[in-house]
């Protein structure tokens, strides 16, 4: 009887370990979310470093691939106006799709600033 009773005492005990463990979880820290803010886009604290990361090794002055420079506001205001600045990076229409790595594609967060940036009149700010 008596290792039927600690048996009962230990089972007890770790189930209650494991229920209480997870009380005191929170939301957020268990599950981040990596909330994209495309609020307020800018050119220069926004867009540019996006361009510069992911697009200016080989669409520079000094590397013009495609005769495509992107180095510059009037460079990259030029391919936003042809629509081949929005179709490259989101691999629709007819432009190039870019990177022009097989499969690539540029962070989804970067894709919807430049989509909210083009939106809001793809402005020199």
């Amino acid at each position: 009887m008596n290792m039927k009773i600690s048996t009962i005492i230990l089972t007890t005990l770790v189930v209650s370990v494991f229920i209480s463990s997870c009380y005191f979880d929170v939301e957020q820290e268990l599950y981040p979310t990596n909330k994209c803010d495309v609020e307020n886009m800018s050119f220069a604290n926004d867009i540019q470093p996006l361009i510069k990361l992911h697009c200016q090794n080989c669409h520079s002055s000094n590397f013009a691939s495609a005769g495509v420079i992107l180095d510059t506001y009037a460079g990259v205001r030029s391919v936003v106006d042809d629509s081949s600045f929005l179709n490259s990076i989101n691999h629709t229409g007819d432009a190039v799709p870019m990177p022009l790595l097989p499969n690539a594609k540029a962070p989804q967060c970067a894709i919807d600033k430049c989509e909210e940036w083009v939106k809001d009149g793809a402005k020199d700010n």
